[in-house]
């Protein structure tokens, strides 16, 4: 875990930080990268899939989570600036 925390200036910089920092605590940063790198192309499908599931899961990470990471989720570039801090840490 030799990743170094980045100046955040995205919106979206703070949730791929903490993401990417849970994973790396959670030593699965091959499977998480090797799952993003072959969902990428379902991207979109992914984040309505989150939208759809959001009003059930909002109690357990929250309404602004669910919707950020749908969001997140949303982008390509997105996804691989996620991948790419995942990354970091190995």
């Amino acid at each position: 875990m030799e990743g170094k925390a980045p100046q955040i200036c995205n919106k979206n910089d703070e949730l791929i930080e903490r993401i990417a920092l849970w994973i790396a605590k959670k030593e699965l940063q091959v499977p998480a990268v090797l799952y993003l790198e072959i969902h990428k192309p379902l991207a979109g499908i992914a984040s309505a899939f989150i939208s759809f599931l959001a009003p059930g899961l909002d109690w357990i990470l929250g309404e602004k989570r669910m919707e950020d990471l749908a969001n997140l989720l949303q982008d390509r570039r997105e996804v691989e600036r996620l991948i790419a801090r995942i990354e970091d840490y190995k």
